[in-house]
């Protein structure tokens, strides 16, 4: 008897779980519609800022590559003139720069995958919201039928 009353009670909760998700299916549908507008929103001013810090990281990058090649010429010229000091000073400024050109480099590298990252999550947030959408016109279509 308690088994059959157990069931009874579970199928009376599953049933009004139901009609209430029925009766609230269109408001439903349409916050989680405004959720995934907001979330394909979200997703593009994100990849708009890593595209940006992308940017910043390819400049710091060419720079500090310029700034390695001057260094080398002076180096060169400071060696040609006998002056080994500073051609010494050179050389351990270029090698603190190689290592600012691999960590920028990393970076960039890591920018990349964000970024491709960040795409594909908009092309999913796309994906369902346009799913979203497609139920809601049929969901207030069979409503008005």
């Amino acid at each position: 008897m308690l088994k059959i009353m157990t069931t009874l009670w579970r199928g009376r909760a599953a049933d009004a779980g139901e009609a209430f998700a029925q009766a609230n299916a269109l408001p439903l549908l349409r916050q989680q519609i405004r959720e995934a507008g907001v979330s394909v929103k979200n997703s593009r001013q994100a990849v708009a800022i890593a595209m940006a810090g992308q940017e910043q990281e390819m400049l710091r990058y060419n720079k500090i590559k310029a700034q390695i090649v001057d260094l080398e010429v002076r180096a060169m010229d400071a060696l040609a003139q006998k002056r080994s000091e500073i051609a010494q000073e050179a050389a351990e400024a270029i090698a603190g720069l190689e290592d600012e050109k691999a960590a920028s480099d990393k970076a960039q590298s890591r920018y990349n995958g964000e970024i491709s990252r960040l795409k594909a999550d908009i092309r999913t947030s796309q994906l369902k919201l346009r799913d979203l959408e497609r139920g809601y016109r049929l969901a207030t279509a069979t409503d008005k039928t």
